[in-house]
């Protein structure tokens, strides 16, 4: 067990010293001048170009994602991810085949991750279970955001966060760069920053963020679904421009060594979500599959929808189920 996790630790170093060489020398010209390492970074023209890239991202398979990062001379923060967690998973698959019972101690667990800890990091949940996945893993900008977790809209810098985003201009660029997970937990928007925090409106039952997950066996898959805004403006008249949207999102894990991995599996949602939107309610499906690591789809768009005063968005309900071979999670909610 210990002579494999060894393994497992060296071909994860191996990769991260290629990866990390590659995006330090690469500059793509979408930034200003500014002090610290070269990056690269994208950048939309808007926020429907940003949405339709996404869109067609999701629908990509790992190795198209690849060629289609190679082409772009990009490589985003959840290629990298995967990159560092491919080989690990390589390894877990075939220790599952030979010796299904195995355990694992905490401290083989911290080595096995100490190697890639800026992509890879183990994550308890309520019940005290423990899973292995990737940095970010739930955000939309995953295959967006360079390594640094940024990118750029109009004239706008975006960096993500565990809890959400924050952009600025172009003048603030230093300071966005180098601003930790702890800075941005107690930022407010001001003048300078537009912060949105996935819990605005308050996680739970109709909230911003659903989470469900259903266990079968050593097998489990997860579906969430979440309001997830790009942009609030807020211009003197007391006009607000929301763009953004409800998305469903569905993963799946198996289990090893008393550890959750996630699984590439074929992915199934057939949901109809509801979004309460300023007194209106808007309804949106999906009925589909895809393999990989995750299913992910808009249901219901938001996109430049004008208000006055703050508007009231979240999610209403839902009906239907997400699933995996093996497995299924009811996503229907009241």
């Amino acid at each position: 067990m210990y002579n494999r996790i060894l393994t497992i630790i060296a071909a994860v170093a191996i990769t991260f010293a290629g990866c990390n060489k590659m995006e330090e020398t690469r500059n793509d010209g979408f930034m200003p001048p500014f002090k610290g390492p070269v990056l690269s970074i994208r950048s939309f023209a808007d926020f429907n170009q940003l949405h339709s890239e996404i869109e067609l991202i999701n629908e990509l398979t790992y190795d198209e994602l690849l060629d289609y990062e190679a082409t772009l001379h990009f490589s985003s923060f959840g290629k990298l991810a995967d990159q560092a967690m491919m080989p690990i998973l390589q390894q877990v698959e075939q220790a599952m085949e030979e010796d299904e019972d195995s355990s694992i101690t905490s401290t083989e667990l911290e080595q096995l991750v100490s190697a890639s800890s800026q992509y890879i990091h183990l994550v308890s949940d309520e019940s005290g279970e423990v899973s292995c996945e990737t940095k970010y893993f739930r955000s939309h900008y995953r295959y967006i955001m360079n390594s640094d977790r940024m990118f750029k809209v109009d004239t706008f810098y975006f960096k993500v966060f565990e809890g959400g985003h924050v952009s600025c201009g172009a003048t603030y660029f230093n300071q966005l760069l180098s601003m930790s997970e702890s800075t941005f937990s107690t930022l407010q928007s001001d003048s300078i920053y537009n912060v949105f925090k996935y819990d605005d409106g308050g996680k739970g039952y109709y909230g911003w963020y659903v989470e469900r997950k259903s266990t079968c066996g050593k097998i489990r898959v997860l579906s969430a679904l979440d309001y997830h805004e790009d942009k609030r403006i807020v211009f003197l008249s007391g006009v607000m421009i929301v763009n953004g949207g409800l998305w469903v999102r569905t993963w799946g894990h198996h289990k090893w060594a008393g550890i959750w991995w996630i699984a590439q599996r074929t992915y199934t949602n057939a949901l109809t979500g509801k979004l309460y939107v300023n007194g209106t309610i808007k309804t949106g499906s999906d009925f589909g599959s895809n393999g990989g690591f995750k299913r992910e789809r808009k249901l219901i768009s938001t996109s430049d929808v004008t208000y006055y005063g703050n508007p009231l968005i979240y999610i209403y309900g839902a009906s239907g189920s997400a699933y995996i071979t093996g497995c299924t999670v009811d996503m229907s909610l009241p």
